[in-house]
């Protein structure tokens, strides 16, 4: 079985909450849908984040 997270749950992956860590290890990272790429007009939140690929799709000039 492969999970996806949503964005509500990655956000509070990224900030270290709700044991998230401890519970993606219990059911394997393996098991977390693989190249996430997070899409989001607020990439100085996850830019942080190295394993994190980040698309805005609404970058303004």
């Amino acid at each position: 079985m492969k999970y996806l997270l949503d964005t509500n749950i990655c956000i509070h992956f990224f900030r270290g909450k709700y044991d998230l860590h401890h519970k993606i290890s219990n059911v394997g990272i393996s098991n977390i849908a693989n190249n996430m790429i997070m899409v989001t007009e607020n990439v100085s939140e996850f830019q942080r984040i190295s394993e994190v690929v980040i698309e805005n799709w609404v970058e303004r000039n």
